[in-house]
Protein backbone atom coordinates (compact mmCIF):
# COMPACT_ATOMS: atom_id res chain seq x y z
CA UNK A 1 0.00 0.00 0.00
CA UNK A 2 0.85 3.48 -0.52
CA UNK A 3 0.97 6.67 1.59
CA UNK A 4 -0.89 9.81 2.23
CA UNK A 5 1.24 12.47 1.74
CA UNK A 6 0.31 16.23 2.65
CA UNK A 7 1.71 18.83 0.53
CA UNK A 8 1.79 22.37 1.65
CA UNK A 9 1.65 25.30 -0.50
CA UNK A 10 4.49 27.37 1.98
CA UNK A 11 3.60 31.38 -0.21
CA UNK A 12 -0.07 31.02 0.35
CA UNK A 13 0.40 30.01 4.14
CA UNK A 14 2.99 32.80 4.45
CA UNK A 15 1.00 35.18 2.72
CA UNK A 16 -1.97 34.36 5.33
CA UNK A 17 0.59 34.81 7.97
CA UNK A 18 1.59 38.19 6.67
CA UNK A 19 -1.98 39.25 6.27
CA UNK A 20 -3.44 37.94 9.96
CA UNK A 21 -0.07 38.08 12.02
CA UNK A 22 2.55 40.57 11.05
CA UNK A 23 4.34 39.83 13.72
CA UNK A 24 4.80 36.37 13.73
CA UNK A 25 5.16 36.80 9.94
CA UNK A 26 8.30 39.40 10.79
CA UNK A 27 9.46 37.00 13.69
CA UNK A 28 9.71 33.71 11.29
CA UNK A 29 11.22 35.91 8.75
CA UNK A 30 13.97 37.41 10.29
CA UNK A 31 14.61 34.80 12.81
CA UNK A 32 16.67 31.84 12.31
CA UNK A 33 15.28 28.74 13.63
CA UNK A 34 17.40 25.55 14.83
CA UNK A 35 16.63 22.08 13.02
CA UNK A 36 18.04 18.73 13.86
CA UNK A 37 17.85 15.44 12.46
CA UNK A 38 19.31 12.55 14.54
CA UNK A 39 19.66 8.96 13.84
CA UNK A 40 22.03 6.63 15.52
CA UNK A 41 25.81 7.49 15.07
CA UNK A 42 24.40 10.74 13.24
CA UNK A 43 23.28 14.60 14.65
CA UNK A 44 23.06 17.04 11.69
CA UNK A 45 22.28 20.75 12.65
CA UNK A 46 20.93 23.49 10.49
CA UNK A 47 19.27 26.80 11.09
CA UNK A 48 17.33 28.81 8.89
CA UNK A 49 14.88 31.39 8.89
CA UNK A 50 11.76 29.45 7.64
CA UNK A 51 9.94 32.50 5.41
CA UNK A 52 13.08 33.76 3.41
CA UNK A 53 12.15 37.13 2.11
CA UNK A 54 13.79 38.92 -1.18
CA UNK A 55 13.93 42.40 0.83
CA UNK A 56 11.96 42.94 3.88
CA UNK A 57 11.71 46.31 2.94
CA UNK A 58 10.21 46.38 -0.73
CA UNK A 59 6.24 46.34 -1.36
CA UNK A 60 4.38 43.94 -1.97
CA UNK A 61 7.03 41.48 -0.28
CA UNK A 62 8.32 38.66 -2.45
CA UNK A 63 9.30 35.36 -0.44
CA UNK A 64 12.08 33.44 -1.87
CA UNK A 65 11.67 30.09 0.23
CA UNK A 66 9.47 28.40 2.21
CA UNK A 67 11.08 25.75 4.34
CA UNK A 68 9.66 24.08 7.67
CA UNK A 69 9.35 20.45 9.29
CA UNK A 70 8.06 20.28 12.31
CA UNK A 71 9.27 16.88 13.27
CA UNK A 72 12.89 17.91 12.94
CA UNK A 73 12.47 21.43 14.59
CA UNK A 74 15.16 21.53 17.72
CA UNK A 75 13.75 23.55 20.82
CA UNK A 76 14.75 26.97 21.52
CA UNK A 77 17.37 27.17 23.70
CA UNK A 78 17.87 30.05 26.28
CA UNK A 79 21.90 30.45 25.34
CA UNK A 80 20.47 31.89 21.90
CA UNK A 81 17.05 33.21 22.28
CA UNK A 82 15.97 35.48 25.09
CA UNK A 83 12.72 34.21 27.40
CA UNK A 84 10.64 36.69 25.62
CA UNK A 85 11.54 35.47 22.15
CA UNK A 86 11.13 31.82 23.65
CA UNK A 87 7.44 32.30 25.27
CA UNK A 88 6.31 34.31 21.67
CA UNK A 89 7.56 31.82 19.49
CA UNK A 90 5.92 28.22 21.75
CA UNK A 91 2.69 30.67 22.93
CA UNK A 92 1.98 32.66 19.81
CA UNK A 93 4.18 32.18 16.35
CA UNK A 94 4.73 28.62 16.39
CA UNK A 95 0.58 27.69 16.80
CA UNK A 96 0.32 30.38 14.17
CA UNK A 97 1.99 28.34 11.62
CA UNK A 98 1.01 25.02 12.53
CA UNK A 99 -2.13 25.95 12.30
CA UNK A 100 -1.85 27.31 8.54
CA UNK A 101 0.07 24.65 7.53
CA UNK A 102 -2.90 22.09 8.89
CA UNK A 103 -4.96 24.16 7.10
CA UNK A 104 -6.70 21.84 4.11
CA UNK A 105 -6.98 25.76 2.38
CA UNK A 106 -3.52 25.53 2.19
CA UNK A 107 -2.60 21.83 1.64
CA UNK A 108 -3.32 19.10 -0.83
CA UNK A 109 -3.55 15.50 -0.55
CA UNK A 110 -1.88 12.67 -2.42
CA UNK A 111 -2.33 9.47 -1.84
CA UNK A 112 1.00 7.62 -3.25
CA UNK A 113 1.06 4.13 -4.97
CA UNK A 114 3.45 1.64 -4.16
CA UNK A 115 7.05 2.66 -6.39
CA UNK A 116 6.13 6.49 -6.56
Amino acid sequence: DGGATWLVDGFAVAKSILDSHPKTFNFLATTRLPFHCMEPGTHVEAWGSPFSVVDLAERPLRLSQFRFNNDDRAPLRQAQFSPRQIQDFYGVHLPVLLSRMRDPTFALEVRLEVGT
